[in-house]
């Protein structure tokens, strides 16, 4: 493993510059937040054994911002020690600009952060996942009695789910009969989705996500290091092969009826982004676009994040914990 203390051309390094660590929830690494505003909800996202299912009161987040804010209450979940008697998580702020100034973003994207705010408070999610395993004969003895032919050990799916709403609620404090107007608020994170991300969330360079423009190329960004990392961990060195129809219905699907020249269209433009990542954001990345158009193959790459990494400080490092 390398230095963490050296530096490479995407980050440079010093005591007074360092680069945010802020955290996601696994699942939306494979299935997140609509990119859009979403006219019709549930907003359901398949990936394989992967159903992300996501429901509200009117809208639900979505976008950039809807992004960004869902790293901060993520990165809250996973730390925070500020709980109620309930076991709330429990994040103040005495102004809209303290939460933006939070983010990392200017006081024109107000009223886009205040929306986003209220769509997370009447929303919820739920994560499916559906897994093969081998349970032995003798628990199904009432399902297949003595049948020879059953073999010893059953082929089942497991499916696992579970409704996590992101919010238990939020408390706004206004000055009335004052010349200047004054918002205090508190944001009440749920317990089941504390307890959700404190077992299943991953760390990101949040002061890189922040910077790329597009929903879609945040999205791409999260899952290539989030790849990434699964090849070093394994110690995988050569690398995975992606096809591109893979890519397009994890990050682009389309329907049935939309035809190949639509799923090639889709994947063009993902491709772009990922090319736009690598110039600007992961110089290190280690990729290679097949020249027949079938997909991308990815390789080992240098992670941006090491352990115990000191280019980095934590985005909430000034919480009241």
């Amino acid at each position: 493993m390398s230095n963490p203390e050296e530096s490479n051309e995407l980050i440079k390094v010093d005591s007074q510059d360092k680069s945010l660590i802020s955290y996601i929830p696994s699942p939306f690494v494979v299935a997140s937040l609509p990119t859009r505003a979403v006219k019709n909800v549930p907003f359901v996202r398949k990936f394989n054994n992967i159903t992300m299912t996501l429901n509200g009161v009117g809208q639900i987040p979505y976008g950039k911002n809807g992004r960004l804010l869902l790293s901060i209450f993520t990165t809250y979940a996973v730390i925070s020690k500020n709980v109620d008697d309930k076991n709330n998580v429990i994040i103040n702020y005495r102004s809209i600009k303290e939460l933006l100034d939070e983010l990392g973003l200017p006081t024109s994207r107000t009223t886009e952060i205040k929306e986003q705010l209220d769509y997370f408070s009447k929303s919820n999610f739920v994560f499916e996942q559906k897994t093969r395993r081998e349970i032995e004969k003798k628990y199904f003895q009432n399902l297949f009695g003595e049948i020879e032919e059953v073999p010893q050990n059953v082929p089942v799916d497991v499916t696992t789910s579970g409704i996590i709403p992101f919010f238990s609620g939020t408390v706004k404090i206004e000055t009335v009969d004052t010349n200047k107007k004054c918002t205090a608020f508190s944001i009440i994170l749920a317990p089941q989705f504390t307890q959700y991300c404190r077992e299943h969330s991953v760390p990101i360079n949040y002061t890189v996500y922040k910077e790329i423009s597009s929903a879609l190329g945040k999205d791409l960004y999260v899952w290539l290091t989030y790849r990434n990392n699964a090849l070093i961990e394994s110690n995988n060195k050569d690398g995975v092969f992606i096809p591109y129809d893979a890519l397009v219905n994890q990050f682009m699907p389309v329907s049935e009826d939309s035809g190949r020249t639509q799923v090639r269209t889709n994947y063009d433009y993902i491709k772009e982004l990922i090319i736009n990542i690598k110039n600007n954001y992961y110089k290190d990345l280690n990729i290679n676009f097949r020249s027949d158009g079938t997909g991308l193959d990815l390789f080992p790459s240098k992670p941006q994040i090491l352990d115990n990494d000191k280019r980095y400080v934590l985005l909430t490092s000034d919480m009241k914990v």
